[in-house]
């Protein structure tokens, strides 16, 4: 063998190896793993709003989009909101856990431990689902409150898990990059940033994000609770429909993508 050759295919093997490395993923990182991959935007709604949530079914399907519901407190469920449920999964949209009964898991393992977090948030919910036909691909925190050491464990229940950002006086939507899932640095954790009312962040921020999200070549991924028109009084943590319109409806003349948990977690596999 020549010594030309022999460098070659030394260099050849020097840049599998490295390929091998990037691709292989550290503590649920991957970049390589980007199959698919375009730029758009996941929708996540949190806890058990399922009548509000299905009051949007015609306007999610009007603009062909599919988000992601975490439900808490599954065990509460009437066979109306699994009916309604159905016909949301049915539509293409995804079901996951919101935790068993909704426990601030930093709050419970100050006097519980991780694996009493995992049979009494995790596991019960994980079959409860299951058992109504709602099979949890995704974890969505409770509170947004998680460690590095959660993230590991419960990434051997989920595919995906989502804990939550947030903005500040200094940092908006479109520089908060901590809520942008990107190409070359894609993660099983990724973080939502809020789009209910309460959390400040106006319709003009949050179409800047989307833009970011284009011109980039990112997700980026929003959370919200309650979908309806106007709250109740004193009631936080909703989303109007016709704010919700205005998202679905410049997503989609972005030409972007709506991503579901499902989606998410086969990319980064």
């Amino acid at each position: 063998m020549s010594r030309r050759l022999s460098r070659t295919l030394n260099v050849l093997l020097l840049v599998a190896m490295m390929l091998f490395i990037t691709c292989s993923g550290f503590i649920g990182v991957t970049s390589c793993s980007s199959r698919n991959f375009e730029p758009g935007i996941m929708l996540t709604f949190d806890d058990k709003e399922i009548e509000n949530w299905y009051s949007a079914r015609d306007l999610f399907n009007k603009y062909h989009a599919k988000a992601t519901f975490f439900i808490t407190r599954s065990y509460l469920l009437t066979e109306d909101e699994l009916s309604m449920m159905r016909a949301l999964q049915e539509d293409g949209h995804v079901f996951g856990s919101h935790g068993y009964d909704h426990k601030n898991a930093i709050e419970f393992l100050k006097s519980s431990s991780l694996d009493d977090y995992i049979k009494e948030e995790i596991t019960p919910s994980i079959q409860l689902m299951t058992e109504k036909g709602f099979e949890p691909m995704g974890f969505a925190y409770p509170y947004g409150s998680h460690t590095s050491e959660l993230d590991h464990t419960l990434l051997k229940y989920f595919s995906i898990l989502r804990a939550t950002v947030v903005t500040t006086s200094e940092v908006r939507i479109k520089n908060l990059n901590k809520a942008y899932i990107s190409k070359n640095n894609m993660s099983k954790i990724i973080y939502g940033v809020g789009i209910d009312d309460s959390y400040g962040n106006t319709l003009k921020e949050i179409m800047e994000g989307i833009d970011r999200a284009k011109k980039n070549g990112e997700i980026l991924v929003f959370y919200s609770h309650v979908i309806k028109e106007k709250p109740d009084h004193d009631e936080k943590y909703v989303t109007s429909k016709s704010i919700l319109e205005e998202i679905l409806k410049y997503t989609s003349a972005k030409g972007l993508k709506f991503y579901t948990a499902s989606e998410i977690g086969n990319l980064v596999e």
